[in-house]
C-alpha cells in the first residue's frame, strides 16, 4: 500500500490572546490519558471543551480554542471551578449531580485565550471561562461537526 504525502502543518488560524466572546461547540471524551506525576505515570479520565470565538480565520470561518480538563467535579477541581465561573457562582451538590456536558453545548461564554509555543509552533488554549456579556451571546456557526456525529473517516 502506498502512503500519500499529506501536509499536516497547521492549516488554521489561532485566535489572538485576550478575552473573546465564545460559544461551546463540543465536549470530547478523551478517555484515560497517561500523565507523568512526580516521576510516576498516572491515568486520568479527561474531556476537552472546544470553543468557537467571534474572531474569523483568513477564510472567514470562526476561530476555535480548547482546553482539556480532568473529568471530575470534586471540590477543588479545575472543571468545577470553571463551571462555577461560567455559569455564575457556586453550584449546589444537586446542580453538580445534574450537569450533563451535552446540555452545555451551544451555551455562550467569554473565554480568555492564552498563547504559547510548543515544538516551535504557536498554539493557544482557553485559560479562563466567564459568564457571557448580556449583549454578546454568540451562537454556534454550524461550521463544526461534533466528534460524536462524525463518520468513521473523521469527516
Amino acid at each position: 500500500m502506498k502512503i500519500p504525502k499529506i501536509d499536516i502543518s497547521n492549516d488554521w488560524d489561532n485566535p489572538k490572546p485576550g478575552l473573546h466572546n465564545a460559544v461551546l461547540i463540543d465536549v470530547i471524551d478523551k478517555g484515560l490519558q497517561t500523565w507523568d506525576v512526580r516521576g510516576e505515570s498516572e491515568q486520568t479520565p479527561k474531556i476537552r471543551l472546544l470553543w468557537e470565538v467571534e474572531e474569523k480565520t483568513s477564510g472567514g470561518k470562526p476561530m476555535r480554542a480548547a482546553k482539556s480538563y480532568t473529568k471530575s467535579l470534586g471540590l477543588n477541581s479545575p472543571l468545577r471551578t470553571m463551571l462555577c465561573s461560567w455559569l455564575g457562582g457556586e453550584m449546589s451538590e444537586q446542580e453538580l449531580d445534574d450537569i450533563d456536558t451535552d446540555d452545555l453545548i451551544g451555551r455562550p461564554a467569554q473565554v480568555l485565550v492564552v498563547s504559547y509555543v510548543k515544538d516551535g509552533e504557536s498554539r493557544v488554549y482557553v485559560k479562563e471561562v466567564r459568564k457571557p456579556l448580556e449583549d454578546k451571546q454568540l451562537k454556534p456557526s454550524g461550521e463544526f461537526i461534533q466528534m460524536k456525529d462524525r463518520d468513521e473517516s473523521g469527516q
